[in-house]
């Protein structure tokens, strides 16, 4: 059974104090990863968007790799000609290297599965008082 797809994404940066970005990265559909994880590198230099600062503790993938946040983030991600959008906490890994993985909350709040349909998402800063 194929526990994790890789798949490319877009991630935007709608952050009001920067100027808008994008950028293509390849990201992980992990149905073991019991939350989604986003590198620092992803938060800070792609979206440009602050994360709450915090310990939790470590999570492992579907390999096996254990990964230890080092705060949390609110998103918001959605399929590549979607009509709906999906909210979704990420926990932040202190990574220079651009990391995404879609953990097992993002199959929940989706109706139709992400893999294999899906080629593109993308990443936004969750905005106050929208849904």
């Amino acid at each position: 059974m194929d526990l994790q797809n890789s798949i490319d994404i877009t991630v935007f940066s709608n952050a009001s104090d920067a100027e808008e970005s994008e950028r293509s990265i390849r990201a992980d559909v992990d149905k073991i990863l019991p939350i989604s994880i986003i590198s620092k590198a992803v938060v800070v230099d792609v979206l440009r968007v602050p994360y709450q600062k915090c310990q939790y503790t470590p999570v492992m993938d579907s390999r096996a790799t254990l990964h230890s946040p080092i705060g949390r983030v609110e998103l918001r991600w959605y399929k590549k000609d979607g009509a709906k959008s999906f909210d979704e906490s990420f926990l932040v890994v202190d990574s220079s290297v651009p990391l995404v993985k879609l953990g097992a909350t993002a199959y929940l709040k989706a109706t139709a599965p992400v893999v294999p349909e899906v080629d593109t998402l993308g990443l936004q800063k969750q905005t106050a008082g929208k849904a």
